[in-house]
């Protein structure tokens, strides 16, 4: 399932985030730390059936890419749009903040603004 050592790369990863964050403000950052969750691929995948644990959307295969990824109106539910990285136009903050746009302002050309 693609999944093995994962409790490695789980602990190697979280070495890295609290020796940087160690550096980063100068202290003993993990001394201070009173609550701890960690959500692994595994529980990614369990929770919210995401493939491999990816937690930030859709692949970047060819059939996901530009024009193929999932519109952002829905094409059941009328008034339901979407704005993210797994919609069109893309992934990445900037292409993300155009699609962000575009779905306000087909919302506003729809029904209006309102102050």
């Amino acid at each position: 399932d693609g999944m093995d050592g994962m409790d490695e790369l789980v602990s190697a990863g979280r070495r890295v985030v609290i020796d940087f964050l160690t550096e980063a403000t100068g202290g003993a950052f993990e001394d201070h730390i009173v609550v701890e969750k960690v959500i692994d691929p595994i529980e990614w995948r369990q929770r919210y059936g995401l493939r491999y644990g990816a937690a930030f959307g859709l692949s970047h295969g060819l059939d996901q890419l530009s024009i193929f990824r999932p519109a952002a109106e829905d094409e059941k539910i009328e008034g339901l749009f979407f704005a993210g990285a797994s919609t069109r136009p893309g992934n990445g903050v900037p292409l993300v903040m155009i699609g962000a746009r575009q779905v306000a302002e087909s919302i506003i050309e729809r029904h209006g603004h309102h102050s």
